[in-house]
C-alpha cells in the first residue's frame, strides 16, 4: 500500500513538473502563427525526415547490441531500443547523462553489469571519433 502511494507521488510529481515545463516553453509561442506555419508545411519531407530519424536510431540499437555480444550477454533489440531513447530523453534534461542513464537502464532490464555497458559506449565514441 504504501509502496503504491510513494509511486503515485512520483508519478504526480513529474506530471506536474511536465506540465510547468511544458507551460514555461510554449508561454511565448504565437499559436496563430505556428498554425500557418503547419498548414504551409510540406509534409512529404517531414516523413522522409522521421524515417530516416528512425532508421538512425535503429541503427544505433543494432550497432550497441553488436558491441555488446562479445561480453557473452545477448541483450534484446527492443530493450537496448528502449534504454537508447531513453538516454537520449535523459540529455534533454542534463547532457551528458544519457550514455549513464542507457546503461543503467539496459543493465536493469538485461542483466548485465553497468560496468560493462559503460565500456561498450566508451568503444563506441572512440570509434565515432575515429570515423569522423
Amino acid at each position: 500500500m504504501r509502496k503504491s502511494l510513494i509511486q503515485a507521488a512520483k508519478v504526480i510529481a513529474f506530471l506536474a513538473a511536465g506540465i510547468l515545463l511544458l507551460w514555461i516553453a510554449f508561454r511565448t509561442v504565437d499559436f496563430e502563427s505556428l498554425r500557418e506555419s503547419l498548414i504551409g508545411a510540406s509534409y512529404e519531407w517531414l516523413i522522409v525526415s522521421v524515417l530516416f530519424g528512425l532508421i538512425a536510431y535503429l541503427s544505433r540499437a543494432r550497432r550497441w547490441v553488436i558491441l555488446i555480444n562479445p561480453l557473452g550477454h545477448n541483450p534484446g533489440f527492443w530493450n537496448t531500443f528502449h534504454s537508447m531513447m531513453t538516454g537520449y530523453l535523459a540529455n534533454l534534461v542534463l547532457p551528458r547523462i544519457g550514455e549513464i542513464t542507457r546503461c543503467v537502464t539496459l543493465g536493469k532490464k538485461e542483466n548485465i553489469p553497468v560496468d560493462q555497458l559503460i565500456g561498450t559506449v566508451v568503444l563506441e565514441r572512440t570509434i565515432d571519433l575515429l570515423s569522423i
